[in-house]
């Protein structure tokens, strides 16, 4: 993801890490670690090994001020740009189906969060899932706002 000046790149990578770049002095201004737990059950790649702590995107706020993160962890991660702190967790934000996985280890069947995107005036954050839903949240208080549910399932 680059951010909206230009002046920023952010990558999410299948080892649970987001990188920060500048992309004036091409330098890694740095490497946020272990920024999602992990999943509780485990997928695997086209390799035929183990994704457990797979940061599927990351998008910037439109001030570039925060950096956030989805996960297989079906959590929402916001990070503080400067200083890459965490700011705050949407916890299990996506409750739904799973298509061809059921949960054992927890009480709902919860798809991994694959897409995040913040709306150009920053009042929402809306997330899609593995588990075909599309959901909305208030940017400023971090609540529900509205689920689109089944919203990729071949419907025409």
């Amino acid at each position: 993801e680059i951010s909206s000046s230009g002046l920023y790149m952010a990558t999410s990578s299948d080892d649970n890490s987001i990188g920060l770049y500048n992309l004036v002095t091409l330098e890694n201004i740095c490497t946020i670690k272990d920024a999602h737990e992990g999943m509780i059950a485990r997928f695997k790649n086209s390799d035929d090994t183990d994704v457990a702590g797979a940061i599927n995107s990351v998008v910037f706020s439109p001030d570039e001020k925060y950096i956030i993160s989805c996960s297989n962890d079906r959590k929402i991660k916001i990070f503080n740009r400067e200083d890459p702190s965490l700011v705050e967790t949407i916890d299990n934000s996506h409750e739904g189906r799973v298509i061809q996985l059921r949960l054992a280890l927890h009480p709902f069947s919860l798809g991994p969060i694959k897409n995040i995107k913040i709306t150009p005036d920053r009042k929402y954050i809306v997330s899609s899932s593995w588990d075909c839903s599309i959901e909305v949240f208030d940017f400023e208080s971090k609540e529900h706002v509205f689920s689109f549910e089944h919203a990729h399932e071949g419907k025409a």
